[in-house]
């Protein structure tokens, strides 16, 4: 930001609950600030990852799920489609080895021609298009199966229009990307569908239609409660 150069700090991973794993330093105002939360979630047949940092962070996600368990990534999540969330992507291992599944607006946004202004298709060009996901969703779509499932929602625009809320159900924890930074304003992308009016609209779909959530990972930032997410929504429609 600034375009000042970032002092390189190796950020540490914690458990958020059994089988549940957050890499942080994801305030931007952070000193060595990398992206945006990570997770790592350690399922019977591997690990599945949400989000992936700034550009450069790959091979750091790698080590740090290398040092909580033995299992390879074999899918990976993303909140949305932004550089700080995306970057490293194309730094983790490849299809068919691991899944990439987002929403059907991350695809589109990455299959641009040309890049919006934080569009970060460029990262999904040449020899990086196999990174393009294969799999998609509209509205819901769950995967893996038990206590290891996942589901995804989409509940409308905001952030950007294709923000998911990624829900862990046996962890009673959802992670949530940039539609929520406690009671701040949030950045708008308008180039990609974004829309500030459809926010809090938004929120309320998505708070009125999960249960069963304790924790909410935002995209920056420490764990939060349901309860907070609750109070943002709040929040967002005063804002409007």
């Amino acid at each position: 930001r600034g375009g000042q150069q970032r002092e390189r700090i190796i950020p540490d991973i914690d458990k958020v609950v059994d089988n549940l794993y957050i890499i942080g330093l994801s305030r931007p105002e952070d000193k060595g600030f990398t992206g945006g939360n990570t997770l790592a979630w350690v399922t019977e047949k591997g690990v599945v990852v949400v989000d992936t940092k700034n550009p450069t962070w790959g091979q750091t996600i790698i080590d740090k799920i290398k040092s909580v368990t033995d299992k390879p990534i074999i899918m990976v999540l993303n909140s949305h489609g932004h550089s700080d969330h995306a970057g490293s992507n194309a730094e983790l291992p490849p299809p068919p080895s691991v899944e990439y599944v987002v929403h059907e607006n991350i695809h589109k946004m990455w299959s641009q021609d040309k890049c919006s202004n934080v569009g970060n298709c460029d990262k999904f060009k040449g020899e990086n298009a196999k990174y393009l996901p294969k799999r998609t969703f509209k509205d819901k779509l769950s995967l893996l199966e038990g206590r290891d499932r996942v589901d995804l929602y989409w509940w409308g625009r905001r952030h950007t229009n294709a923000d998911t809320w990624i829900v862990f159900p046996a962890a009673r924890t959802m992670h949530v990307g940039d539609l929520y930074r406690p009671r701040l304003p949030p950045f708008i992308d308008v180039a990609n569908g974004a829309s500030a009016l459809e926010f809090p609209e938004t929120l309320a779909k998505g708070v009125a239609g999960i249960s069963g959530v304790d924790r909410v990972v935002p995209g920056h930032g420490p764990v939060m409660t349901f309860d907070d997410l609750k109070l943002h929504r709040d929040f967002m429609q005063d804002l409007v």
